[in-house]
């Protein structure tokens, strides 16, 4: 962290208020950072900080301890985020255009939701092909294949859904 503070142009001034807590999280090292374990700096630079304030910004300001909490759950909670986003990108991409289980699994989701739920009503006429897909076919159509089978189904319904509306509101205007 150091060398990232040195190289944004700060010298190594050891009265620089963000030189103290790169230098103390060296020590600590990044594994216990991204573990949620912070130097004790950390707390006391918010600390100073919120007493620097003004009385009356001070109130609505947190206690450096609540603060450091704060700090830490974040920290906490980005590392396994990182680790699965890290894990997609470089496990399950086998070529270009390949997506990860999981994403597989969603577009499915949707596309058997949208299949097994649509009445051809809801479609229209000239869209009501896509229903004759067989789920089976879809599964194993390309990746970018799925999604714009999806998104033509959900414009269809979508289209539908204004051409009703629209008859809705004629009907309405006449009767009234």
């Amino acid at each position: 962290m150091r060398q990232i503070w040195i190289s944004c142009g700060n010298r190594r001034n050891g009265n620089q208020t963000g030189f103290q807590p790169a230098v103390a999280h060296n020590l600590l090292g990044w594994s216990n950072f991204v573990d949620g374990r912070i130097h004790k700096k950390y707390v006391k630079i918010e600390e100073d900080y919120t007493i620097s304030r003004p009385s009356n910004q001070q109130r609505s300001r947190k206690s450096s301890a609540k603060w450091a909490l704060g700090l830490v759950d974040m920290i906490i909670r980005i590392a396994p985020r990182q680790w699965l986003c890290r894990n997609e990108k470089l496990h399950y991409k086998q070529h270009f255009g390949a997506e990860s289980p999981r994403k597989y699994q969603r577009i499915m989701a949707q596309i058997k939701h949208l299949h097994n739920h649509t009445d051809p009503d809801d479609l229209l006429p000239a869209d009501q092909y896509l229903l004759a897909d067989n789920l089976d076919t879809v599964a194993s159509w390309t990746t970018t294949r799925r999604p714009i089978w999806t998104a033509e189904f959900e414009a269809s319904i979508a289209a539908r859904d204004l051409i009703n509306l629209i008859h809705q509101n004629r009907k309405g205007d006449t009767s009234g």
